[in-house]
């Protein structure tokens, strides 16, 4: 599907983001592993990676702070504006495609999805899967999908694990409302810490590579 002209504004804008932000991502994860076996041979030990979080939908907006939703309560509150999905069970997915009129793509679907076809409009609603950095202070770099569906003012992610900057912006959003008070503002809100993030992360590990 092609993105409509209506939309093409900010799906210019978003489709320069995931770009930059996949090869990124790919970017640091290479140099990471690079980095991690220089310093094994020096003796230094690598950590364990993270385990993952239990399954949960998590609401936030103007009235939400994270709220867990039970998907047999068959509502999501309607001031939500921003639907998280980690992990989510069948049941969550249904509740999210009932009550946003979205599909939520599952974590296979992410993963095989080509990167020409990452970013694409169906049925009035923007769809964006990014690839996201993860493991890095555990010297296990890896990228994770994670998927966007912005439909009207609501945003829904959807993910399989729990890199930093998502982590810190749950955070931010419980303290600043303002940040999710719609869907496209947090998505572009986001965005915007998943980039600084790798930012971050490649001036690390280059200054990390300089030293040894």
């Amino acid at each position: 599907p092609q993105v409509q002209i209506g939309c093409r504004p900010m799906a210019s804008s978003i489709a320069a983001a995931t770009a930059m932000m996949n090869k990124a991502a790919a970017a640091v994860r290479r140099l990471v592993i690079r980095t991690a076996g220089l310093a094994e041979q020096s003796g230094l030990q690598r950590t364990a990676v993270q385990q993952r979080h239990a399954r949960m939908l998590r609401t936030y907006g103007p009235n939400c702070e994270g709220e867990l939703i039970d998907p047999r309560t068959e509502r999501i509150p309607d001031d939500a504006a921003w639907i998280d999905l980690e992990e989510p069970t069948k049941e969550e997915e249904k509740l999210v495609e009932l009550c946003i009129k979205v599909n939520v793509p599952t974590e296979e679907e992410m993963a095989e999805i080509e990167p020409s076809s990452r970013l694409y409009e169906n049925n009035g609603a923007l769809y964006m899967t990014v690839s996201a950095l993860r493991g890095v202070e555990e010297h296990l770099p890896s990228t994770t999908p994670v998927g966007f569906v912005l439909a009207g003012n609501r945003l829904v992610t959807i993910r399989y694990a729990t890199p930093k900057p998502i982590r810190t912006f749950e955070n931010h959003a419980r303290r600043d409302r303002e940040i999710v008070k719609d869907g496209p503002t947090a998505l572009v809100r986001l965005l915007d810490a998943i980039i600084d993030r790798l930012a971050d992360e490649i001036e690390n590990v280059s200054e990390t590579m300089e030293g040894l």
